[in-house]
């Protein structure tokens, strides 16, 4: 994974108050970048949150509304699964009473996008 990725992922924490940790996983929830505090192991955060992705994924499915964020909010944390669909999910971990939506939003799509960008450049670089 490029530097530009694992820095992408930690301006989140850097740029959003609340947030406490964030970890990016490939899809089956094998823990690829983590970086913060958890209360939980990492790799026991990917997986259950993995699990709770593909639950809500076949929701989606059912009702034909593809699922792009699932957010759980719990008394003292909140934590945002973005999917980043057939590829990773990028999971974010913020206290609950200071986590910001809409700037979690921003700055995880912005961490998406350097992700893509990183990913397309890996290949055409393959393919040259």
């Amino acid at each position: 994974m490029s530097n530009e990725v694992t820095q992408g992922i930690d301006e989140i924490i850097k740029n959003v108050p609340g947030v406490v940790g964030v970890l990016l996983t490939d899809m089956d929830g094998i823990p690829i970048y983590t970086n913060g505090r958890f209360d939980l192991q990492p790799f026991r955060l990917c997986a259950l949150t993995t699990v709770a992705s593909k639950c809500s994924l076949e929701i989606g499915n059912a009702i034909g509304q593809p699922m792009t964020m699932m957010i759980a909010e719990y008394v003292l944390y909140k934590v945002f699964t973005i999917l980043i669909p057939g590829l990773a999910q990028l999971i974010i971990l913020a206290k609950a009473k200071d986590a910001q939506m809409g700037l979690i939003r921003i700055e995880a799509n912005k961490a998406v996008q350097i992700f893509l960008n990183s990913l397309e450049s890996e290949i055409q670089e393959e393919t040259l």
